[in-house]
């Protein structure tokens, strides 16, 4: 993948994103301003397992994860994600895991990966948890709309239009959903139109 023509995205350790130097909202922060993300910062065993889990995942996508450090409490949800790698045939592009965007509506947000599948392009979310939060749905349709100068510059004539969740239990089993309500992406435009009238 390249990176011709795109700004330079940084992400600190307390979740502030940079582009070409100046500070940017980022996704979490509008949600949370508006209302439609209550929970963020709230239960901090279940960032802690949320972070550790999405590390194993991105190790294991690079065939880099010794499972010997993964905790008990923890294999169930990266055995989930194996097992849908495997039985819904994703397969991850690398260069996109973890991977920091900026939009061209003013935000940034950081997109857990982009995979190929049997249809073609499509962009999952990873989450951990017994059901999806519900600001999933606004969330990809965001992260989707930040992805879009990538469709042009790295991903050719195949665009990628999709986006999903994995949902990781900690009995051992997942939840995988792809997303297409197109009202989605109207009420990230609506969430994003309110947070700039309260911080301007």
């Amino acid at each position: 993948m390249t990176t011709t023509n795109l700004p330079v995205i940084s992400c600190d350790e307390n979740h502030i994103y940079r582009v070409n130097g100046v500070v940017k909202p980022g996704l979490t922060e509008i949600l949370k301003a508006v209302g439609v993300l209550r929970f963020a910062g709230n239960n901090q065993a279940a960032m802690n397992r949320g972070k550790a889990v999405h590390l194993a995942t991105y190790l294991l996508d690079r065939g880099e994860l010794d499972w010997s450090t993964v905790i008990d409490d923890w294999m169930p949800f990266v055995t989930a994600y194996e097992d849908c790698l495997r039985e819904k045939k994703l397969t991850p592009i690398l260069e996109t895991r973890e991977l920091p965007l900026y939009a061209a509506e003013d935000y940034c947000t950081t997109i857990d990966g982009v995979y190929r599948d049997a249809q073609g392009l499509l962009m999952c979310e990873i989450k951990t948890g017994d059901n999806p939060p519900d600001h999933v749905d606004v969330q990809t349709a965001a992260q989707l709309r930040a992805i879009m100068p990538y469709n042009k510059n790295h991903f050719g004539a195949q665009l990628l239009r999709r986006r999903a969740y994995i949902l990781l239990r900690g009995n051992g089993t997942y939840d995988f959903k792809e997303l297409k309500d197109w009202r989605d992406d109207q009420t990230w435009l609506s969430c994003l139109n309110v947070y700039r009238r309260i911080t301007r």
